[in-house]
């Protein structure tokens, strides 16, 4: 009994319908996307921010994460990817880094805020 966490191995499936899955990963990443966009319109209203502006900007904030992410593990794994160029594209076998979608994001914020004429550290904040 003693050692029932030390040897388990928990399936990486929620569940599957033929060929369709859905993942863990892909369940806990959901969530924390809607967490964080229930969070940021309770902030925009309190610092008075469109939330149409919010909206568009958490699109790209969404898109360019996982660009970047994607783009960091690349650059992580360089000498696989110079050998397999087709496997970058193949996201669903997993290699995402957080530190690229954290530098996305803040690029994101950045252009984003110059576009509409808004202060970044107000979007961040």
């Amino acid at each position: 009994m003693i050692n029932f966490l030390h040897n388990f191995q928990p399936n990486a499936t929620i569940f599957s319908y033929g060929s369709f899955n859905i993942y863990w990963y892909g369940l806990f990443m959901v969530s924390g996307i809607i967490a964080a966009l229930a969070v940021s319109f309770k902030l925009a209203k309190y610092y008075e921010i469109d939330p149409n502006t919010l909206l568009d900007l958490s699109f790209w904030l969404i898109i360019n994460g996982l660009i970047g992410a994607r783009l960091y593990d690349v650059l992580l794994q360089f000498s696989y990817y110079l050998h397999n160029p087709l496997a970058i594209l193949k996201i669903w076998q997993g290699g995402l880094a957080i530190h690229g979608a954290i530098i996305a994001g803040l690029l994101t914020v950045y252009f984003f805020s110059r576009r509409n004429k808004l202060s970044p550290w107000r979007l961040i904040a």
